[in-house]
């Protein structure tokens, strides 16, 4: 059975590595099936090309991943397939059908098969399953239509034991075109244009109400051995010099932390490493401040979100804001750059709030600042909370039209629409063009093409549009 994973064509501005389809797409052709992957989105191929490429492999089966933001792309493409390929099964997977279920089964008609969150156990039983036309509706963790019914089979199993995996197999695509250029990462400054990013996690023991539910609220991890023998592989194989984490709180688990991060310290001379995708602030002892000092981060970006500690306990995060803004200047002696994430909309936050959140991001000692709105997706807590705002066909037109990363919001807070959007603009312009920003930028990033790369988004952002920055 001949299997096509497949990434869509986007205005995504950024082309990293996609990490979910090479773990599918290795556990499959380890299971014996015939496996191929196109990431349309670095190879800028518009769907007339990538259907001629479809015709050409003669795929039984279609996987496709997508972000809620690229759903319109997602969409346009499995219609364009249905209409020339019936007979094709096509199984969305991915953050989106993860959050959206029900609802893009009633609003895709041309979908057949959904894989919920964790996907590499459900998988191999749902495509054996297919291949024996046995009944789907014992395999955890899908969506499918039987007749004019949907049927969904509950949560997925996780993987207790990470180590089970196999190492992504990068026969699999051309691994070459991720190290062409910068914009292949979500780090927006990196060191060199080889990086490549992994994690050491999955889950998060956190309970913040906006944020996502993919792979759990229950931390489970890779042995440090395996993540070591991962970065050797890639460093020896590819010549990736910038390791950069992408855990959803890779300082969760301070006995996991140090485990890791002791066995970084001997790569450290010849290993750029960096954790973009943030940290937990309050969660710094001394004594892993001092290795991670040793080790000399490249950059890390802390989750401030708010500088109000009342709004922070409204998002359940439970973090203490006073001891996150202290560990920042510890941690500025750790890594070479430091960025900081920030939120605007939480439900209660005045514009005062949000002022507030701006003066602490605007006099913290950070590089880089990214300012998101709080956005209600299905699964969260926040999205019930929408429901008491919004119409549901509301609030899930304005994700789906979204795609350029939620830059318009849909406000839970006493600001309006309009007014966030120019707030965000004052803060981006506030952040950004401070001339000790500037002189600080220009001394510590070594790569100049992401310092020309953002100072562009900056100015189209403070000055023109929201942009996806």
């Amino acid at each position: 059975m001949r299997v096509l994973l497949i990434k869509p064509y986007t205005n995504t501005p950024i082309a990293p590595l996609p990490m979910g389809l090479l773990y599918i797409g290795t556990v499959l052709k380890n299971a014996g099936y015939s496996v191929k992957i196109i990431d349309a989105h670095i190879k800028r191929w518009t769907n007339k090309k990538l259907l001629s490429k479809i015709h050409e492999i003669n795929p039984d089966i279609i996987g496709i991943t997508n972000m809620t933001s690229e759903t319109l792309y997602m969409r346009r493409l499995v219609k364009e397939i249905k209409e020339q390929r019936p007979d094709c099964v096509i199984i969305l997977g991915g953050p989106h059908i993860s959050s959206f279920k029900r609802y893009e089964f009633e609003n895709n008609p041309f979908v057949d098969y959904g894989v919920i969150g964790e996907g590499e156990l459900s998988i191999i039983q749902l495509i054996r399953c297919i291949q024996e036309k046995c009944d789907p509706s014992k395999i955890k963790g899908i969506i499918f239509r039987k007749g004019d019914e949907i049927i969904e089979t509950g949560e997925p199993e996780f993987i207790e034991d990470l180590d089970i995996l196999p190492f992504p197999d990068f026969s699999l695509i051309n691994i070459g075109d991720y190290f062409r250029h910068f914009g292949t990462t979500f780090n927006l400054v990196t060191a060199t244009d080889r990086v490549y990013s992994l994690m050491y996690s999955r889950g998060c023991p956190f309970g913040c109400r906006f944020c996502h539910n993919i792979f759990g609220k229950r931390i489970r991890y890779f042995s440090a051995d395996r993540i070591i023998e991962e970065i050797m592989y890639v460093k020896n194989h590819y010549g990736v010099k910038e390791i950069d984490f992408l855990d959803d709180t890779i300082n969760a688990n301070y006995k996991k932390t140090m485990a890791l991060f002791e066995r970084l310290i001997p790569l450290r001379r010849e290993t750029i490493f960096a954790i973009p995708s943030g940290v937990r602030g309050d969660l710094f002892p001394d004594d892993l401040l001092n290795i991670m000092k040793e080790i000399g981060f490249f950059r890390i970006n802390i989750a401030f979100e708010s500088a109000v500690q009342r709004i922070i306990n409204i998002a359940n995060k439970n973090m203490h804001i006073e001891k996150t803004i202290e560990n920042t200047y510890k941690l500025k002696k750790v890594s070479k750059l430091l960025g900081g994430f920030f939120m605007f909309g939480f439900p209660t936050e005045t514009k005062s709030d949000i002022f507030k959140t701006m003066e602490l991001m605007v006099n913290l000692p950070l590089h880089t600042a990214t300012v998101s709105f709080v956005t209600p997706f299905p699964n969260t807590e926040f999205f019930n909370y929408a429901l008491n705002l919004y119409s549901i066909e509301k609030i899930f037109a304005k994700l789906i039209k979204n795609d350029t990363f939620y830059s318009e919001p849909i406000s839970l807070c006493e600001v309006s629409e309009k007014e966030l959007m120019e707030l965000k603009k004052v803060a981006i312009r506030r952040f950004y063009l401070q001339p000790l920003r500037i002189v600080m930028n220009i001394r510590d990033v070594p790569n100049y093409v992401s310092l020309i790369r953002n100072a562009f988004n900056v100015l189209r952002l403070s000055i023109f549009k929201n942009v996806p920055y």
